[in-house]
C-alpha cells in the first residue's frame, strides 16, 4: 500500500519571534492558518497572501488590546488610544 502526500507545508509564519501560523499547499490551493483562523486561496492569488496574513494578525492584536483595556477599566487612562504607553513605578 502506498500513500501520496496531498499536503505540503510551505512555510511557518512568525511575528516578533512567535509562531502565529503556517501555509500549506493542497493541490492547486493554499491553506493559510493565522492565529487559528483558516483561509483557503487559489494558487492564482498567491500574491495576496502577505497582505491577508498581516491584516489578520493586526486585527487580532487590536482585538486583544481592546479586551485588555475593557477588562482593567482603562478607558480614562492614557493607554486607551492608538498608542500603548507603558507606565513604570520608580522606587
Amino acid at each position: 500500500m502506498q500513500y501520496k502526500k496531498l499536503t505540503q507545508l510551505e512555510t511557518d509564519i512568525y511575528f516578533n519571534g512567535e509562531l502565529i501560523g503556517h501555509i500549506e499547499k493542497i493541490g492547486s490551493m493554499y491553506s493559510i492558518e493565522v492565529r487559528y483562523m483558516p483561509l483557503n486561496l487559489s494558487q492564482e492569488h498567491k500574491r495576496l497572501i502577505k497582505g491577508i496574513v498581516s491584516r489578520l494578525n493586526k486585527h487580532y492584536l487590536e482585538y486583544n488590546y481592546k479586551r485588555y483595556v475593557h477588562a482593567y477599566n482603562l478607558k480614562n487612562s492614557k493607554m486607551y488610544g492608538k498608542k500603548y504607553v507603558e507606565f513604570q513605578i520608580l522606587d
